[in-house]
């Protein structure tokens, strides 16, 4: 009901600004008719057992000059642009108001046409698209709405045209795309008829991208593909403590660095390091949530793909699997042996992949336990990037995995933390080698 009111003040203002601003905006005497596509039924897919789906964005792409709305008296026209002074003062809650109306469309129809969908409670955001592996977006094309005051027949009508994607995070593309339209029509009954119309509009153009017999063959595919190619994966790795003799380099560190990696996904990136010579290798979950394959860059040049095997949402940890073997590896510490004051040495790639392997020195400023996880805070610099990176001793032992910093913005310089070694055993359930 928020949504409802939100816009339905919205389109009350436009309406007032529109008719006080006839001249600006322009007129003439006859308004044009909309399209009126059918409303196709959708496709119900409840015995396809199909994996969670969630909603990710609703964009607008329509050129700024275009008509998007218009206002009919009878006999004149006053037509309705987004460069309009009214439309700048409230886009950004025109954008929220968007997003809510686009989740709430998608949502329900996925869930009453027999898709299983993770967020149906919960606001945009947070987890939800955490844990599913097909997400789907939209990008508003073309956007019409019509208003006929009571002189011309007191109702309303809606027109949307919006290219629907869906993107399965398992194999890191789109999978299927579509251009559909909706359309409503109803008259004046009460003070939300005007977001009635327009959600209805949506509503219809979704409806009808699920009604395609396309849409569902592609997740088929895409599902059946996974399951023939992927290999099983073992969820449990194993860690050494004892140093990997390292041919090359006599400098620790630079050696080191040949176990780190950065990590990839859109238009972000983190960092990881492998753990045991098969390729196993740890992150933080949050730099990999996004995507249940990555691709790992390290320093030499080399790409490698990498599944992710294991997460622990709550604790920011994550566990990959490399494809090959006979990787170079780092062995752990623990925290009997680490100690403040302890000379330690930060590996990623803060800011962009070009600084992939920056190394930056600094000590263990405290160790700050929790009751379900221990924090090793280091003055070492941290930057974005760096997350997921290893924290190492002068011995080249892993003594943490770097998640986070508190904000130089906020006055904060040199904190930065890393979760301990033993918490990264324990949590990811990682086997010592013997």
């Amino acid at each position: 009901m928020k949504v409802f009111k939100s816009l339905s003040l919205i389109i009350l203002l436009i309406y007032i600004a529109c008719c006080a601003r006839v001249s600006s905006l322009g007129s003439s005497s006859q308004i044009g008719s909309l399209p009126t596509p059918e409303n196709k039924e959708p496709i119900n897919v409840s015995s396809k057992n199909f994996p969670p789906f969630a909603f990710e964005e609703l964009r607008d792409e329509e050129n700024p000059l275009s008509v998007i709305g218009e206002i009919y008296d009878g006999s004149k026209v006053h037509h309705i642009t987004r460069l309009d002074p009214i439309f700048e003062k409230l886009s950004d809650k025109i954008k929220e108001i968007n997003q809510q109306l686009g989740k709430k469309v998608v949502i329900n129809e996925l869930s009453q046409n027999g898709y299983k969908v993770i967020g149906q409670s919960s606001v945009f955001g947070g987890s939800e698209t955490d844990t599913a592996r097909f997400l789907i977006g939209g990008t508003l094309l073309k956007k019409r709405t019509k208003i006929f005051k009571p002189t011309a027949g007191n109702y309303i009508e809606a027109y949307r045209e919006i290219k629907w994607e869906v993107f399965d995070k398992e194999i890191n593309k789109v999978i299927y795309t579509g251009v559909t339209d909706g359309y409503s029509r109803s008259d004046f009954k009460s003070s939300d008829t005007e977001i009635e119309v327009v959600t209805s509009a949506h509503q219809n153009s979704f409806r009808n991208f699920l009604a395609q017999p396309a849409l569902v063959q592609a997740i088929e595919k895409s599902v059946a593909l996974l399951k023939k190619q992927k290999p099983e994966i073992s969820t449990t790795a194993t860690y050494s403590t004892t140093n990997l003799p390292l041919e090359g380099s006599k400098d620790l560190v630079q050696n080191a660095s040949k176990s780190v990696f950065a990590i990839k996904i859109g238009k972000g990136h983190g960092s990881g390091f492998l753990i045991n010579p098969q390729g196993y290798a740890v992150s933080n979950y949050h730099v990999v949530k996004h995507g249940r394959t990555v691709e790992a860059f390290f320093p030499d040049g080399r790409k490698v793909g990498a599944s992710v095997v294991k997460t622990v949402p709550d604790k920011d940890l994550a566990l990959l699997k490399l494809s090959g073997g006979e990787f170079p590896y780092l062995p752990f510490s623990n925290l009997d042996n680490i100690t403040v004051g302890q000379e330690v040495y930060a590996i990623g790639t803060p800011a962009d992949l070009v600084l992939s392997q920056t190394v930056t020195k600094g000590i263990i400023s405290a160790i700050r336990k929790g009751k379900s996880l221990t924090l090793i805070q280091t003055d070492a610099s941290i930057n974005p990037g760096n997350s997921g990176g290893p924290l190492i001793d002068a011995s080249g032992k892993v003594v943490g995995a770097i998640t986070l910093r508190l904000s130089p913005s906020e006055g904060y310089v040199g904190v930065g933390f890393a979760i301990s070694s033993d918490d990264i055993v324990n949590n990811l359930q990682l086997k010592r080698l013997k």
